[in-house]
């Protein structure tokens, strides 16, 4: 029993892609509570599935609408070595990892909220895991960051 225990923990690590997304430089302007935030993001295609992402788990959540504007683009994005990700597995030590930078602003009427930048990393992944995983992190982050402090 122990050993399919082990096992089942040690194949769960192996399949899954561990990203990790925090939040820096918050700046406040103001502290006011909204019912619904809304994403738009820039054009590439980075940002468009952010974008799509934040989306869905504002929906998720029930607090999609268009009181608050969550306008964020991507300073920084590096998609690593997948192949390096893969070899190296957990153990790594960051060899391959992806990384972003995300610059986002909190609006409301074009009148500045807030803004705070959102540092993603992936280390490591099965098969080097989807660079796109970090972006997966980073809205899950920044939806939970708008929900506890502007949500009304």
């Amino acid at each position: 029993m122990t050993r399919i225990l082990i096992l089942s923990v040690l194949v769960a690590l192996v399949f899954s892609a561990c990203s990790v997304a925090k939040i820096h430089n918050v700046q406040v302007d103001k502290n006011d509570k909204f019912y619904s935030a809304y994403a738009e993001c820039g054009n590439n295609e980075e940002e468009r599935y952010l974008q799509k992402q934040i989306n869905k788990i504002l929906r998720e959540k029930n607090i999609y609408g268009k009181d608050l504007l969550i306008n964020c683009s991507i300073y920084y994005y590096d998609e690593g070595n997948r192949l390096q990700r893969h070899f190296t597995g957990i153990t790594g030590f960051g060899l391959g990892a992806t990384q972003a930078i995300i610059k986002v602003d909190l609006k409301n009427k074009a009148k500045k909220i807030a803004n705070f930048e959102v540092n993603a990393e992936m280390k490591a992944g099965f098969f080097g895991g989807s660079a796109l995983s970090v972006f997966d992190e980073s809205a899950v982050e920044i939806v939970d960051f708008v929900d506890r402090n502007y949500i009304k």
